[in-house]
C-alpha cells in the first residue's frame, strides 16, 4: 500500500509452496534474487516464474541379489513416479514390489525394497562393484506421459558378495 518514489529501494521476497519454487523471477525485466533490493527508476513489474518440485530420490548400497531400499520424497502426495534403474547395459524400471520390468511402470510408493538384479553380475566382471543410477520422473497421475519437472537422480554401490559370487573348490 506505500507509495514509491523513483530512487526509493524496493525489497521483495520471494517464498516458494510446498509443491512449487520459483526458479525464475525478475523486476523490469532484470534477474532478480529473493530478499534483495531493487532501485526504483520507473514502474516497477516483478514476474516469477514457478516450477513444479519433481520427486527426488536416494538408494541404499546393497549386495546383488539383495535388496536397496529407495527412498522418494514427492512434494505432492498425489504424484506418481517411475525409477528406472541403469549399471553398464543392464536397464529397467523398478516395481512396487521391488522386482524389475522392461517397460515404464509408474507407482506412488516413497519406499521400495529393490531387489538388486542378478544380471548386474555381468556388468562388472572385472570389479567387486559397479555404481547403478537411479531415475526419477515424477508424473502427475498414474496415466500421465508428461514429466514435472526435472528426472532426479541418484546412485548406489552394487556389490559382488564374496559368499554367492565365489567358486567352490
Amino acid at each position: 500500500g506505500a507509495k514509491l518514489y523513483k530512487g526509493d529501494t524496493l525489497k521483495i521476497t520471494f517464498t516458494p509452496s510446498t509443491n512449487y519454487a520459483i526458479s525464475t523471477h525478475t523486476v523490469n525485466g532484470s534477474t532478480f534474487t529473493s530478499g534483495g533490493t531493487h532501485t526504483v527508476s520507473a514502474n516497477v513489474s516483478v514476474v516469477a516464474t514457478a516450477q513444479v518440485l519433481a520427486s527426488s530420490v536416494g538408494a541404499t548400497n546393497a549386495n546383488i541379489g539383495s535388496t536397496s531400499t529407495i527412498t522418494v520424497t514427492k512434494y505432492n502426495n498425489s504424484y506418481y513416479h517411475s525409477l528406472q534403474y541403469k549399471l553398464g547395459n543392464a536397464t529397467g524400471y523398478i516395481k512396487a514390489d521391488g522386482t524389475t520390468s522392461t517397460t515404464e511402470v509408474k507407482i506412488s510408493q516413497t519406499s521400495i525394497a529393490f531387489t538388486v538384479p542378478t544380471a548386474f553380475y555381468a556388468q562388472i566382471t572385472k570389479a567387486k562393484t559397479g555404481t547403478c543410477t537411479i531415475t526419477c520422473r515424477t508424473y502427475s497421475s498414474a496415466s500421465s506421459t508428461t514429466v514435472l519437472g526435472d528426472a532426479t537422480t541418484c546412485t548406489f554401490t552394487a556389490t559382488a558378495s564374496s559368499s554367492s559370487s565365489s567358486p567352490t573348490v
